[in-house]
This record gives structure tokens, C-alpha cells and sequence, in this order.
């Protein structure tokens, strides 16, 4: 007989991990499930994670609000935030690494995001960002989900979607970009995430903007939070006017030293 370990991220695979005789098990919850859409029903989903919360003998959760909703239910629990490859995306202030030639010629400043383009952007925030501003380049590298209505965004000509790119490219594309942006819409998804892009921004040493969620917020003076999306392009402005700040660029990299 095998003694091993499982180890699950979606609630949904409950079932199976019930079948399974495991020595031990580990929930590492990433998102508030229920709240996706696309997958099951928002009930169903969440009937799943509480047999696997009871289930499991630990909880890894990455947010705060994650934390708190799941405490509950857990035999026990640990807060274990998200991070970044923090060398891997520092090459961007490598001042020898080249621009990618997809970006490379663009007028700027560059407006930028990496990461998975998802209904869950804000993306009539970001047409707003590029309608109101058409001296700018906005710029998103990632592959674009089934839901994501993107039409918009295509038909502005200071706006372009390069789809997905290779992990060892972006810290080039990240050295083009003089803004990068998380524009998450405000809401239950939102929450509960704590954001990938957010430390490797950082570790690149960029300055960023985000919509209104309580783990940017956590980095108040290193990442501009908009409290609405009135003040979004008001604070792009404002971290554009302030790249040539060498003092808090170290600041901004040495918190994402933290977060490897």
C-alpha cells in the first residue's frame, strides 16, 4: 500500500479526494471558487469546498478575506500570500535586456498588464483608459479568456493585445512598460485574490496602479490605488510623473524582495 499525499486546488475535485485513501490532505485555496463563472453552479460549488474544507488536514489560504470565510470550517489554517519569481522578473531593470520589437516602437508612455486577459478585468475601464487618453499605448500580454469581451478594446488604435507570450519574455515587455496596470472589477472575485502581477510589477521595479482591492491596498505608497474609476487615469498621471523617482523604484523592489 502507497502512503502518499494529496494535494487539490479546485473544491470541485471533492469527490475524488474522498475516494481517495490519502494519508493526508492538503486544500490550497487560491480563489473564492463560488464566485467564478463558467463552472459549476455557484451553490454546487460551494456544497464541494465545504466537504473538502472538513476533509482536508490543512488549509493554505492566499488573502486575508480568504482567511476569514474559510476559518470555519478548517481543522487548521495557514495564510500563505502569493509571490513572484522575484529574479526572473528583476531582469527588467537590466538595462542590457532589449524591448521586444512587438512594443518597441510604440508611442509613449506604455500603459501596461500581463496576465491572464479574463471577464474578471474591468476591460470598459481600460477602453476608458485608452479613449481618454489617446496619446497613450495600452498594452496586454496574455492569453484572452472565452469570456473576455474584447471587441471594444480592438477597435481603439492605441490599444493592442498581443495574446499570450513566453514566461522568459515578459520581463522584456515589463522593461517597455512605464505604468503597469491591475485593473480588477471591483467585486467578490476581486476581494479575495491576492494578485500574482502585483509582485512581479514590483520586482521589475514599475510603478502600479490598481483598482480597489484590500491586497493592493496592503502596499499603500508603492502601488496607487484608485478608489473609484474617476481617479484610475489621475493616478497614471501622477506614477508617470514620478518614474524618474530612483529613491522609491529601490523602495518598491526591496517589498518585493519579500514576496519571492
Amino acid at each position: 500500500l502507497v502512503d502518499f499525499l494529496v494535494w487539490v486546488y479546485p473544491p470541485y475535485a471533492a469527490p475524488i479526494v474522498e475516494k481517495l485513501e490519502s494519508r493526508f490532505v492538503v486544500y490550497d485555496c487560491v480563489d473564492e471558487w463560488s464566485s467564478f463563472k463558467g463552472l459549476l453552479k455557484r451553490e454546487t460549488v460551494a456544497r464541494q469546498e465545504e466537504r473538502l474544507l472538513k476533509r482536508a488536514d490543512v488549509v493554505f489560504v492566499t488573502s486575508s478575506a480568504l482567511e476569514e470565510s474559510k476559518r470555519a470550517l478548517a481543522r487548521r489554517m495557514r495564510l500563505v500570500p502569493n509571490a513572484a519569481e522575484f529574479g526572473h522578473f528583476n531582469r527588467a531593470t537590466d538595462r542590457a535586456l532589449e524591448k521586444p520589437e512587438d512594443v518597441r516602437d510604440l508611442p509613449r508612455p506604455i500603459i501596461g498588464f500581463v496576465g491572464g486577459v479574463q471577464y474578471w478585468l474591468d476591460l470598459e475601464l481600460l477602453e476608458q483608459v485608452a479613449r481618454d487618453r489617446p496619446d497613450w499605448s495600452l498594452v496586454l500580454v496574455g492569453p484572452i479568456g472565452r469570456l473576455a469581451k474584447v471587441d471594444g478594446l480592438r477597435r481603439l488604435p492605441n490599444c493592442h493585445l498581443l495574446g499570450l507570450r513566453s514566461y522568459e519574455s515578459l520581463p522584456a515587455y515589463l522593461k517597455a512598460f512605464d505604468v503597469c496596470l491591475n485593473p480588477f472589477k471591483v467585486d467578490d472575485t476581486s476581494r479575495c485574490v491576492s494578485p500574482l502581477k502585483l509582485f512581479e510589477y514590483m520586482a521589475a521595479g514599475k510603478r502600479v496602479v490598481s483598482t480597489d482591492m484590500p491586497e493592493a491596498r496592503a502596499y499603500d505608497g508603492l502601488v496607487s490605488v484608485a478608489r473609484d474609476r474617476g481617479g484610475f487615469v489621475d493616478l497614471i498621471e501622477r506614477e508617470l510623473a514620478d518614474v524618474r523617482n530612483e529613491e522609491r523604484t529601490q523602495r518598491i523592489i526591496a517589498e518585493a524582495r519579500k514576496h519571492t
